[in-house]
């Protein structure tokens, strides 16, 4: 996985689509100011053999488990606990809000090679991203 913390990382990104993605993110919860991965949070990108277990415990964050209730992806009664899952044309953002201004995001492209698992829990929960040239 690739762990990106602030823009000059995000070149390490071979897929434009999510490089662009990134960068608007980092612009956005920078908010004009320089991005501070302390601050404003970490963006982590799947890779090919990254398991959803590797990326959760990389970003300190539950994807495929609710810590709550412990109940696991695939049972019926179990609920995500990121903030928003969005689908892209090449990937899917998973969104937590870690405090008030801290995020983590995590992007997990629409490739071969990525655990089947985690792009079948993207795809059952995914919301379409917003696109404002079609509002």
């Amino acid at each position: 996985m690739l762990r990106i913390r602030g823009p000059d990382a995000a070149g390490r990104i071979g897929d434009l689509a999510i490089r662009q993605l990134l960068d608007l993110r980092m612009s956005q919860l920078a908010d004009g100011e320089p991005y501070d991965p302390e601050r404003h949070g970490e963006m982590f990108v799947a890779e090919e053999g990254d398991t959803a277990e590797a990326l959760e415990a990389a970003a300190g964050v539950f994807l495929l488990t609710n810590p709550f209730d412990g109940i696991r992806y695939g049972h019926r009664e179990f609920v995500p606990v990121w903030e928003f899952v969005e689908e892209h044309s090449a990937c899917f953002e998973i969104g937590f809000q870690m405090s008030d201004e801290s995020a983590v995001a995590i992007f997990v492209p629409k490739d071969p090679g990525i655990d089947t698992e985690l792009l079948a829990i993207c795809a059952e929960f995914a919301e379409p991203a917003f696109d404002p040239a079609t509002r």
